[in-house]
């Protein structure tokens, strides 16, 4: 049976699924920072979210904002990917960095920067190589979101 998936904001989802989302990002990862909010002047973009066609959170992505690579300026990062394990490896995580990066592009914001463990799922996405955190042993990656 053909699973219809749905991206979509934080704002038009029950809060209850955000509860549930914040519960299986912390149970992966322990404490996370809150959802949205500004930093000095950043806005930082609301979660988006995968659900079904009975709206059962299949996975979400989070943003966070931190300190560009090798500079002090504060920038917006994807803070954190996950999906349920019985819907992984069926694009769930790429339909929703492609919404992240569209709804960053709506906040005016003009780049993204993510550390990962799965630099290729990033690649293919057009996200380019930045640099490897051998602290964590994971890659940062940066994608345009400018127009050329």
């Amino acid at each position: 049976m053909l699973c219809v998936i749905k991206i979509l904001s934080a704002k038009a989802v029950p809060a209850a699924l955000l509860i549930q989302l914040r519960e299986w990002l912390e149970s992966e990862w322990g404490g996370i920072d809150p959802f949205e909010g500004n930093h000095l002047e950043i806005t930082i973009p609301l979660p988006v979210v995968a659900v079904d066609e009975q709206t059962s959170l299949l996975g979400g992505l989070i943003f966070g904002s931190f300190a560009k690579p090798d500079s002090a300026e504060i920038g917006v990062w994807v803070n954190a990917v996950l999906t349920s394990p019985t819907h992984r490896k069926k694009g769930i995580a790429s339909q929703l960095i492609q919404s992240a990066e569209v709804e960053a592009k709506r906040l005016a914001i003009d780049e993204l920067f993510v550390l990962s463990e799965y630099p290729g799922l990033y690649q293919k996405l057009g996200w380019h190589y930045v640099g490897l955190d051998s602290s964590r042993n994971e890659t940062i990656l940066t994608k345009s979101l400018v127009s050329a």
